[in-house]
């Protein structure tokens, strides 16, 4: 059975969004964020963390949702973004990380009144040309440090990558 990755880019509906964002998610470290200029190349990372030490997992849940609305109302202004690309957790199952990735696109999408969409992690790896074939979390920070990234965290080097292959989605889309 062949499953068609879901990968609709949402077109904004403000007419002076020009940026990509691109997100991977943490239930631990918090969310790293790029945000890719599509039509100067510019691009700035951050991340949004929460520190809540809630005992109940439902209230840590509560505690992202919260941090990662007001983030991405906060980026929007400065940042208003075209589309948005969170990485899709896979791999050996992670119950609380899948559970965190939801809210964050939840929280994303109420922030910045657009929908997020998810981009599995191969998908985004094969678009960044430079990277072998199953790349290491050195291989992406070299990979993202030699497009001018400022070397933080193999998060922060990911969210570039997904960022990168997300802006080029949405430029071949205005091409076609």
């Amino acid at each position: 059975m062949t499953v068609t990755p879901i990968s609709t880019i949402v077109p904004s509906r403000k007419t002076d969004a020009e940026w990509v964002w691109g997100i991977d998610p943490s239930a631990t470290k918090g969310a790293a964020f790029c945000f890719y200029n599509v039509y100067s190349g510019a691009f700035q990372t951050n991340r949004v963390e929460w520190f809540g030490k809630a005992a109940n997992p439902g209230f840590r849940l509560m505690e992202c949702r919260a941090a990662c609305i007001r983030f991405a109302e906060a980026c929007a202004g400065h940042f208003p973004p075209l589309t948005i690309a969170i990485e899709r957790p896979i791999g050996r199952p992670n119950p609380p990380l899948m559970m965190h990735a939801g809210v964050i696109a939840e929280a994303v999408g109420t922030g910045t009144k657009l929908p997020p969409w998810f981009v599995n992690t191969s998908e985004w790896r094969a678009s960044c040309t430079d990277l072998p074939p199953r790349p290491s979390k050195e291989d992406v920070m070299d990979w993202a440090e030699a497009r001018g990234w400022k070397r933080t965290t193999d998060d922060e080097a990911e969210a570039v990558g997904i960022a990168f292959h997300a802006s080029a989605l949405w430029m071949r889309r205005l091409i076609a």
